[in-house]
Order: structure tokens, then sequence, then C-alpha cells
């Protein structure tokens, strides 16, 4: 199949990493991929590093890019695209005009957020029209897109993100805790997001003044780089000050942006998500495949991963007191930890193997060109 990713983001967060992922994986299959983003963005370098097909750029308008559409359109006539993926949904309306001038391709839109407003305006019910399947990230987001945008139930379906379980491998050695100036035998609580409001890892600091106090040989990791954005911008200083005026300085770690992940994900003895309502939550599921035992909020996607008392703990969102009984309770049983982290990397081998979904994603787009040529 000739496919067309359209990414057209500057950030490098879930969404991002995963499209990268899909575009990897079905160039390896052997399909023709070509991705669209914008110049010197991660995921124009990630996929130059993995030797696909790229081209840069980046519309000017958020809805209805008649420019950017007629470039599209080019690249779908000289290419004989037979699949337009995208991965937001401000640039669907410019990739259904890319269509209509092209005279080919299906649209096929992988939703990673949940929709927070009625979507079904004039406007809205010609792009969904126009749109030929819809790519859930979770079961609970299916719905939500139902009930906020005029997509039909025939349109929808729900593919999981996933991981590849080969890059995903339990670690045994801590070294790399050496330099965070992390004892090797602390207990440490880490938290991997990108930091922002919406995270609220600020949730963590107050929950370790609880923790530390039944457990004052632990440490808390904040790993990830200040979101460039309203919400984002700021935000490392306040959780800086808050650990200041608590008197946890010594206690806590903010790394910035960690390249490879994995080494620092493996040492962790808890990994935690604070987001009040996560829509999916990716290093849940890279924590686990380590197993490492997760809590999150019982909002979004997080149920899909989580199951309580199984593979990790839940807890209600804001509630700083609940995630510290939570740290606690696997903190203080290494037998737990130890059987979570095995029932955990058993539900991800199961539900989030990214070769699983990268088939689930072939058989719908081959579904869509067979229905076009019958």
């Amino acid at each position: 199949m000739n496919i067309l990713e359209i990414v057209f983001s500057k950030a490098w967060g879930g969404l991002e990493m995963q499209a990268c992922r899909i575009s990897e994986k079905l160039s390896k299959k052997g399909h023709n991929i070509t991705v669209a983003a914008p110049e010197e963005s991660k995921v124009i370098n990630s996929c130059r590093e993995a030797e696909i097909t790229t081209v840069t750029m980046k519309p000017l308008f958020k809805y209805l890019d008649f420019i950017t559409a007629l470039r599209l359109s080019g690249i779908i006539k000289e290419k004989k695209i037979d699949i337009i993926h995208c991965h937001q949904s401000k640039d669907l309306s410019t990739l259904v005009l890319a269509k209509k001038f092209a005279g080919r391709g299906k649209i096929v839109f992988t939703q990673h957020m949940d929709s927070r407003y009625n979507k079904k305006d004039l406007f809205h019910n010609w792009v969904y029209r126009n749109i030929d399947n819809i790519a859930a990230v979770t079961k609970g987001m299916s719905q939500n897109v139902f009930d906020f945008t005029p997509a039909r139930i025939n349109q929808i379906k729900y593919i999981y993100n996933g991981i590849d379980l080969d890059l995903y491998k339990p670690v045994n050695d801590r070294k790399i805790l050496d330099d965070y100036n992390i004892p090797r035998d602390a207990f440490v609580v880490g938290i991997t997001a990108r930091l922002d409001r919406l995270k609220k890892q600020e949730l963590l600091i107050e929950a370790a003044v609880d923790v530390l106090k039944k457990f004052p040989e632990t440490y808390f990791m904040i790993v990830g780089e200040e979101t460039p954005s309203k919400t984002g911008e700021g935000y490392k200083k306040i959780l800086i000050n808050k650990i200041k005026q608590r008197d946890l300085e010594d206690r806590f770690r903010i790394t910035g942006f960690v390249e490879d992940i994995r080494p620092l994900l493996g040492c962790f003895d808890v990994s935690v998500l604070t987001t009040p309502k996560e829509t999916f939550g990716l290093v849940l599921i890279e924590s686990l495949a380590m197993r490492v035992p997760v809590i999150g909020t019982e909002n979004g996607g997080v149920p899909e991963i989580i199951e309580n008392g199984v593979n990790g703990f839940m807890f209600e969102p804001d509630n700083a007191a609940e995630l510290a009984e939570r740290i606690m309770k696997l903190l203080g049983d290494s037998e737990l930890r130890k059987q979570m982290g095995k029932r955990g990397q058993k539900i991800v081998n199961e539900k989030f193997d990214i070769d699983k979904k990268i088939t689930e994603y072939e058989r719908l787009f081959a579904d869509l060109i067979v229905k076009d040529i019958g």
C-alpha cells in the first residue's frame, strides 16, 4: 500500500511518537510510506533516521489551508497514495481538500485525544462525511467520538497504541542512578511526562510528604521537559518552588528530557501518572512491559490499561493522600511489586504489542481499498 502519514506537529509526545512507530513498522513490512511534517521537528528527524521518505510542510492556517492542500494533492497523485493517515483533528479539513483535489485516497483519522466540545455543526458534518474511518486509541474514546462528532458508528473502531516489546525488557542494572546521585538500593518513584500543568506533577510532590514519613529512603524522579505552551511555560519553576517549600530538594530529581527512557524507567520501583484525565498513557504500558507496577488516575484511558490491584493501582484524580497511600502500599510489599510487575508484562504482551496493532491497521487500510475497488 502507498500510505501518506500526516503529523503537522513540532511537539514530541505520545501522539508524535506513536505516529513515527506506526510509520516505521509499516515501512518495514514493505509498504511505501511518506511522512509529511514540519521541518526541524522531531517527527521528521525520527523518520529520517528510520530511512522513511519525508516531505516538510507546515500549514499556515489551522483549517482549510488551500496551499497545503494543493501541495499534498500533488504528492497524493505523484505517489498514487491509497491511504491518507491523519493524527490531529485540526488537520482533517485540509486533508479533505487535498483528497478532493487529488481525486484519490482514503482518509483514516487516528483519534489520540478526547473531543471536549460538540462538533456537530455544518462545518464538521462536511469534514466527517469525507473521513473514511476513525481509529480511536481506546474503547472509551471511540464512544467519545460518537457522542461529540457527526461520525457514524460504522466509521469508528478502536485500535490501542502499542510498543515494541523487543525494546522494553526488565532492567536489573541500577548503575544509571549514580548519574542522579541516588543510592542504588533506594526506593525510586518516578513520573515520566512533559512538564505541564495538565499533567499535574505537583501532586507527586504533595504525596511525597506522607510517603517520606514512612519510607524516608525514597527518592522521586520527575522526567520530562517543559511544554512550549500556555499550560507548560513556567511550570518547571512552579515544581521547583513547591519542592523547596516542602524542603524536599534532597529527595527530588527533575531530569529534563531523556532521549532513551528505558534504562531509567527500569530502575523505578513504582511508575506514576498523575494526569487528572490521561487519554491513553503510553508510559504506563512501557513501565508494565519492564515489570514496573504503575499507579494512575481512574479516568480517561487509564482504566483500560491498569487493572486495579492486578498490575497496579488507580486513585481518584487530584487526591494526593490516596496517591501517597497507593505508593506506600507498593513500597511496603516487595512481593506485591514483583507479582504486579509480572502480571503487567503479561497484559502488555496480550493487548499492547505494536506488531499486533500494525496488523490491525493493515486490515483496516486494506478493507477500505478493497471497498473502493469494489
